[in-house]
């Protein structure tokens, strides 16, 4: 059973009427039951015990039947303190006992439940004066003895106690519950307000936590989504640094190419340089080798010229002949010479190594050509007809050689000429692989930039990965305390 709250006052005046009437039920039978024992010891008369019982037993009764009508009745407590002063004013004219009046003091504890200063000064003054009247009848019928008097000025002086006492005690017990009360109001008014607030806060607690709610389950997705592109970005960039790493490899090895192509690069320009040295030469000994030409055509248009004179001069064709000899010899010297050149330019050499092998041919037939003028000399008269014709071949030859000389001089300026374009073309070659080089350099530097790079990246990718971890474990411990919250304050709204 609940426990009656007596902070209400309908309550606490039904707390009152009860306590009131069990304590004067228990107090009316005793006495009864008491002066019930006098009528059996004949020190009562039982008609007069029938007139104190109705005087104990009705007020109670009346009391309960309007306790069970309506409990919190305020006049109960009159009925009670009534009936009972009438049953005093009848128990003390009839008591032969001086003990009697003490009874009053049993009741005015008893009614002191309700605190109610107007009755108790109308119970105090009512029993003062019903004692002294009591005294005055004694006094007056047959006297007071030294006894009786000093009796008397007992009972006064308790029931003046009892009285003042009992009221000014009951006058402070309701001032202190005024003040309790007056507090009561005050602290139930601070109450009412103090849950209007906290029903108005528990109200913004349920409305912000399912904002927050809203917002927590929205953040948590966009951290799943953070953890899915971080997913992706640590293995893209695994598979970059992947990819950079053999990247790098392959431009380490175009970085090796490229210092070979350098190298060979440099041997190209030492070669075409050391070509350009032997395009020189050659052009030296071609000029000297037309000079020769110019000389033995000179020579053959003199031995043409003076054919007739040839045996007035036959001493002077030796000469001659050797000198041809000596022409011949330096033809084939410069025709092996020539052929070496021819070998050593290669490809641009092959038409010079053409001209170089007739002029050898003609140096060969030279040879031939002087062995059969000296034969032409021992038989000069035998074989004029035959010379004239050797002569005639000769200056002949002497023409072919001369334009053979020409043609493999400017073939040997085109060849110059070539080899000064190689020249420059293997020089910017050079620069350019210098420059690749340098390019490729900065471009393995780069990459191994990127790849220290991209390697952070993975690693802020993988702890990003596992903070988004964590910030989804916090989110959800979150929404399970922004629940607990919420049913908090839906069970404060309660």
């Amino acid at each position: 059973m609940a426990k009656m709250d007596l902070s209400i006052k309908k309550n606490a005046d039904i707390s009152r009427n009860k306590t009131a009437l069990i304590c004067m039920t228990i107090t009316t039978v005793l006495l009864a039951a008491a002066y019930f024992l006098e009528v059996l010891k004949e020190a009562r008369e039982l008609e007069d015990y029938f007139i104190l019982l109705a005087t104990c037993i009705v007020p109670p009764i009346i009391a309960w039947v309007m306790y069970i009508l309506k409990k919190d009745n305020a006049i109960i407590r009159y009925v009670l303190s009534v009936g009972f002063l009438v049953f005093y004013t009848y128990l003390l004219f009839t008591s032969t006992s001086a003990l009697a009046f003490c009874y009053i003091g049993v009741v005015f504890v008893i009614l002191t439940v309700y605190v109610d200063l107007k009755l108790s000064i109308i119970m105090g003054v009512y029993s003062f004066i019903l004692n002294v009247a009591i005294f005055v009848k004694n006094a007056l019928d047959g006297g007071l003895s030294a006894d009786e008097l000093a009796n008397a000025e007992i009972v006064i002086a308790f029931v003046i106690f009892l009285s003042v006492f009992g009221i000014v005690s009951i006058s402070k017990v309701a001032q202190i519950g005024k003040e309790t009360a007056a507090k009561a109001d005050l602290q139930r008014d601070q109450s009412e307000k103090l849950l209007q607030t906290t029903m108005e806060v528990a109200t913004s607690i349920t409305e912000n936590i399912q904002m927050a709610a809203g917002e927590s389950e929205t953040l948590g997705k966009a951290i799943e989504a953070t953890k899915y592109a971080m997913e992706d970005l640590s293995g893209g960039a695994g598979d970059t640094a992947a990819a950079i790493a053999e990247q790098q490899c392959s431009t380490e090895e175009i970085d090796g190419y490229i210092k070979g192509v350098g190298a060979s690069t440099d041997e190209i320009v030492t070669e075409i340089g050391n070509t350009e040295e032997s395009i020189s030469v050659a052009d030296g000994v071609m000029n000297e080798l037309l000079e020769q030409v110019k000389v033995s055509e000179e020579k053959g248009a003199l031995v043409a010229k003076e054919m007739d004179e040839l045996k007035e001069y036959a001493d002077k064709m030796v000469t001659i002949v050797n000198l041809i000899s000596k022409v011949a010899r330096q033809t084939s010297m410069l025709a092996l010479n020539a052929s070496i050149e021819a070998a050593r330019a290669g490809e641009a050499g092959k038409g010079f190594a053409v001209v170089a092998g007739e002029i050898s041919d003609l140096a060969a037939q030279t040879n031939h050509a002087t062995d059969d003028i000296n034969n032409l000399i021992a038989n000069v008269g035998k074989s004029l007809d035959e010379v004239v014709v050797a002569v005639d071949e000769l200056l002949a030859s002497n023409q072919n050689q001369n334009e053979f000389v020409g043609q493999t001089a400017e073939h040997f300026r085109e060849i110059g000429n070539s080899a000064r374009k190689i020249s420059e073309q293997a020089v910017q070659l050079k620069e350019a692989v210098e420059s690749a080089s340098a390019a490729n350099s900065a471009v393995v530097e780069s990459i191994q930039n990127v790849s220290a790079v991209t390697e952070e990246v993975s690693a802020s990718a993988i702890a990003t990965l596992e903070s988004c971890d964590q910030n989804q474990e916090s989110i959800q411990k979150l929404a399970e305390i922004m629940e607990s919250l919420r049913e908090e304050a839906a069970r404060l709204q309660q």
